[in-house]
């Protein structure tokens, strides 16, 4: 599948998937639109599997492209289908190609690896307005046989030439990787599969799991095993805000807990949900750690573990005890991790700020009165790579010199702040 990307309509997302089936068809691409539910959109597609159009296009998406259908359908030879109003599931045998296009969309899911993107970026305000001095479409229809037979040439030459580019394999589509992808890497193109790297980067089903294992370590730990209640536990503690209110001790736990374990009122976490949910991620490997049961009990409730890869990763959470693993906290304190001042009062050390220095720091959150970052030292690192949250404390936004991200993707950040200030951090934390 081929999904074409933009931040703007009118970027030219569906003109370049007409230019693509005239090249192939000599006519524009069907399109059809997608569903507002999966199980419209599993009717759609099971009608296009049924007519086998050689070429269609799921134009002007709004939802990101997932769904077990849609995975088969990209990916396997023979898909079985219910024809509607009827109990037949005749066999499909399609050998089309499936393309999408929408803004700012992506892949999710094991859709991740069954599709390829095309970024557009015209960096105009308004790209519709565009003009253009030619007309692809009009010159590939006039001259259609002279521009099928470069394409193949290409191909018939990377295989005259007797040569063999060596590339990682692609499960699943090895004779397109074979006559497509192979002789655009000879040619001296990009490789196309580079593509999914984006895809798997911007699903948010990865990316939420790349969250759930920062917390575990966070506020778990990898040394523990816990029950399904001690986790909702752990992730729903609260303290007292100015003798009235109450607030979340680990907000950020919390809330990816909540996005796939809610409960019918959408902001308290349903045991029996993150139970689920965690049968259905366990195994997998994220940042070289995988959740596992430690100690299976149909009777009184699975453990669960988060469980390195590496055993020189294991990380336990100091002063998490007891039967719900709580951990006892000083008076003003943020989570397990912080000692010193309350957010409001953000830590200002006397004497001159006239002496810096520059330190990657993970920026985790702010204060309830914006006034200040809660940071940690993240110089620590693994041997995988991974951030080691030390050493929090608050750091005042006026006393930052300068603030800048490591990579577009990454929480880490260089920045230069007095040297007084991380010469009075927490020397002792639990999370060190």
């Amino acid at each position: 599948m081929f999904l074409f990307l933009a931040h703007e309509a009118g970027s030219g997302k569906s003109f370049l998937v007409d230019l693509i089936s005239v090249a192939a068809t000599g006519r524009h691409c069907p399109v059809i639109t997608m569903a507002s539910n999966k199980e419209e959109m599993e009717k759609r597609l099971g009608s296009v599997l049924l007519e086998g159009p050689p070429i269609i296009s799921i134009d002007n998406c709004v939802e990101n492209l997932e769904g077990q259908l849609l995975c088969q359908m990209v990916e396997r030879p023979i898909v079985k289908i219910r024809v509607l109003g009827k109990s037949e599931t005749p066999e499909c045998e399609w050998r089309g190609t499936l393309y999408a296009t929408g803004n700012n969309i992506t892949y999710a899911g094991d859709m991740t690896r069954r599709g390829l993107i095309c970024n557009l970026d015209p960096e105009v305000e308004n790209p519709e307005g565009r003009t253009f001095k030619h007309d692809p479409i009009g010159e590939l229809m006039a001259n259609r046989g002279k521009y099928v037979a470069a394409a193949l040439t290409i191909a018939r030459a990377y295989f005259a030439s007797g040569e063999r580019v060596s590339c990682p394999p692609l499960g699943s589509y090895e004779g397109w990787s074979r006559f497509v992808r192979e002789p655009l890497i000879w040619l001296g193109e990009e490789d196309p599969v580079k593509s999914m790297e984006q895809a798997r980067r911007d699903d948010p089903n990865r990316d939420i799991l790349h969250r759930l294992v920062d917390q575990w370590i966070a506020h778990l730990g990898t040394e523990r095993s816990y029950k399904v209640a001690e986790i909702t536990q752990v992730a729903e503690e609260k303290r007292t805000l100015d003798g009235m209110r109450f607030d979340l001790v680990r907000p950020e736990f919390h809330g990816v807990l909540v996005e796939r374990s809610a409960n019918s009122r959408g902001n308290e976490i349903d045991a029996r949900r993150l139970g689920s949910w965690l049968k259905s991620i366990k195994g997998r490997i994220i940042d070289r750690h995988r959740i596992v049961i430690s100690e299976e009990s149909e009777r009184h409730g699975n453990r669960w573990k988060l469980e390195p890869l590496d055993k020189k990763d294991a990380q336990g959470v100091s002063g998490v005890s007891g039967v719900a693993h709580t951990e006892q906290k000083e008076e003003g304190s943020v989570g397990q991790s912080y000692r010193g001042p309350t957010p409001n009062t953000p830590l200002t050390p006397s004497g001159s700020d006239d002496e810096t220095i520059t330190k990657d720091l993970i920026l985790w959150k702010e204060c309830e009165a914006d006034t200040a970052h809660l940071v940690s030292d993240a110089a620590e690192k693994n041997k995988h790579g991974a951030v080691t949250a030390v050493n929090r404390f608050w750091l005042p936004k006026e006393k930052i010199v300068s603030l800048t991200r490591t990579a577009e993707t990454s929480r880490v950040w260089t920045v230069t702040f007095p040297k007084r200030m991380w010469d009075l951090r927490p020397q002792n934390d639990p999370l060190g």
